[in-house]
């Protein structure tokens, strides 16, 4: 693994998409006193202030943002060690923490994970080394937008499962289509975030496109 890549945290609902190639984006609220300078004309595209200071977007993602476009980032997820078990002939398994140095990742759960009693313990993703990381992604694109300026391509490629949604009114079907995505997503957004960075509160992100790799 090359010492330059950067940490990055998903929740187990965002490590599924991105291995089910669902998600290409992530959205991460701009924690400071943003404001768009609509004065300001600009060749250049935006321009933002941040303490009376003005920026335009490619200075505010240089000076600010996290991750830049280029960069390899290693995702951190929920993980634990232990050791994996299969019941027979009914095929579950299971995973003893305090039998072997296995990794497993909570993404990779299905309907054979068997666990009544939560014998395992999961490690907050936080918590995982970078030598336990299993994917990799490469930042394609940064940008500055409104969090309410997503479109329904950008609900997909958040990894907002459509779930094989059917339109009941097609001659309202994209509006319908795309409330459902909305909906979904507000939901997801707001369960991640602190009061002042919630959907309502329409705050300022730094959108990163990026695409899977292998190192």
């Amino acid at each position: 693994m090359t010492n330059n890549t950067k940490p990055i945290i998903f929740n187990t609902e965002m490590v599924k998409a991105i291995l089910d190639r669902r998600k290409t984006q992530t959205r991460r609220p701009i924690k400071l006193n943003i404001k768009k300078d609509n004065k300001t004309n600009s060749l250049n595209g935006a321009v933002f202030t941040i303490d009376n200071k003005l920026y335009f977007e490619h200075n505010l993602i240089e000076n600010f943002s996290k991750y830049k476009v280029g960069d390899i980032l290693y995702v951190k997820e929920t993980w634990t060690l232990g050791k994996k078990f299969t019941i027979k002939p009914e095929n579950v398994w299971y995973i003893r923490n305090d039998l072997g140095n296995e990794v497993y990742y909570k993404a990779d759960l299905n309907d054979n994970f068997y666990d009544p009693d939560n014998i395992c313990k999961w490690k907050p993703s936080i918590h995982m080394p970078k030598e336990y990381a299993r994917i990799f992604l490469k930042v394609t694109n940064v940008r500055v937008e409104k969090l309410q300026d997503m479109k329904i391509e950008d609900f997909l490629h958040e990894g907002i499962n459509d779930n094989g949604f059917t339109v009941q009114y097609p001659e309202n079907g994209l509006n319908e289509f795309y409330k459902f995505l909305k909906n979904k997503w507000i939901d997801f957004w707001n369960s991640t975030k602190k009061d002042g960075y919630k959907w309502e509160d329409n705050p300022y992100v730094f959108v990163y496109e990026f695409e899977r790799i292998k190192l």
